[in-house]
């Protein structure tokens, strides 16, 4: 059993300056789906989370698990994977669960007991409560689960007993505690969670010393062009030399500007002139390098051990610089920006997948010490 004693959460006055501070802010917006895996968001289907748009609750909640992290001297990964996780289970709401799902196993039918604990919202899924949809009575007792910093400290807890989960995709690492039915779904989250965490470390007293690689921005900014740093770190390139590109459209739901549709774009992209050398972001080798009926259109793959695959798509007719087998290191220019597949215009679709689930490749890029620019 963990004592609940000596935690100590975010100061009210600094949630409220943080919704202050951001009220009527017209950049720095994640706007991201909820979804509703494994009876997220129970109440209601939460269609954007946007971090200028959360309440002063939410907020005390994230900040709550900024804090709990920081006193437990979790890594500032560990904090990012913490905020997905309540962002894509229950939007930052510590949920008591009503008990008439229907879906109770005979040690959950007292679940409805949460209701006499202090809650922001009412769920009914398979006996889940709090911010993490964290199942009564396994993950603990319902005096423990209702209260957010002790479901937060039960929470690191069960990260750190995950054997590397340093090193995983937050989405990975994320799907290690929780086992939900959806395990890519808190990809999408990760914009945002790395965005609260900017925003809210240090809340604790303790600041642990630097972010998980600099604030994403989801909106507005400059061109990538203007952007300070180098073209590479040794073990990771920029795809695109630094000056030569301007980033178009970011990781996340948009409206497809082939068809008209809502989709989820699964990638980074990077306008430049047709021809512009694309180089390999990392090291390995190539596994596809040809013509893709997907919509990537010439389309290159290459894989770094482990488990890392980066995609280079769209590049012109005639340009690709290598063949499936070739070892290729890091910025070795493998073909060429163009505008084949389903594309409107000059430019790289880039992504990275870990263990096949893509991730934000912005965010990727800067854990990796590069600064690609913002989005225009």
């Amino acid at each position: 059993m963990i004592a609940a004693a000596a935690v100590v959460v975010a100061p009210p006055l600094l949630v409220a300056a943080l919704v202050a501070s951001d009220s009527g802010s017209s950049g720095g917006t994640c706007a991201l789906p909820g979804g509703d895996p494994g009876g997220a968001f129970q109440a209601g289907y939460l269609q954007t989370i946007d971090a200028d748009g959360l309440s002063a609750s939410q907020l005390d909640i994230a900040a709550t698990i900024v804090s709990v992290g920081e006193q437990m001297q979790i890594p500032s990964r560990g904090i990012i994977v913490a905020l997905a996780t309540a962002s894509q289970e229950s939007g930052f709401k510590n949920y008591a669960n009503d008990g008439k799902g229907g879906d109770l196993k005979p040690d959950q039918v007292d679940v409805g007991r949460s209701m006499d604990f202090p809650h922001d919202a009412v769920g009914t899924d398979h006996g889940s409560v709090n911010a993490f949809q964290q199942q009564y009575p396994w993950w603990g007792t319902l005096e423990e689960l209702m209260d957010p910093p002790t479901a937060a400290r039960k929470f690191y807890d069960a990260l750190l007993a995950v054997d590397g989960w340093e090193s995983m995709p937050v989405t990975v690492a994320a799907q290690r505690v929780q086992r939900s039915a959806y395990p890519l779904a808190y990809a999408d989250d990760e914009v945002l969670a790395t965005t609260l965490y900017d925003r809210l470390a240090g809340a604790s007293g303790h600041v642990e010393g630097g972010t998980a690689g600099g604030t994403p921005t989801c909106g507005g900014g400059g061109a990538a062009g203007g952007a300070g740093g180098e073209n590479s770190t040794g073990s990771w390139s920029l795809p695109i030399d630094l000056g030569s590109y301007t980033l178009t459209s970011g990781y996340g739901p948009r409206v497809s500007p082939t068809g008209g549709s809502g989709n989820f774009h699964a990638g980074l992209d990077f306008g430049a002139p047709g021809g512009t050398p694309i180089h390999a972001a990392a090291g390995g080798k190539v596994t596809f390098a040809g013509w893709n009926n997907g919509g990537y259109g010439n389309l290159v793959i290459i894989h770094t051990e482990p488990n890392i695959d980066t995609y280079y798509a769209h590049q012109a007719n005639g340009v690709i610089a290598v063949a499936v087998g070739d070892t290729v290191t890091s910025g070795a220019v493998i073909g060429g920006v163009g505008s084949t597949g389903d594309s409107t215009g000059n430019h790289l679709h880039f992504e990275v997948r870990i263990d096949g689930a893509t991730v934000d490749p912005l965010v990727y890029l800067q854990q990796q010490g590069l600064q690609p620019g913002n989005l225009q």
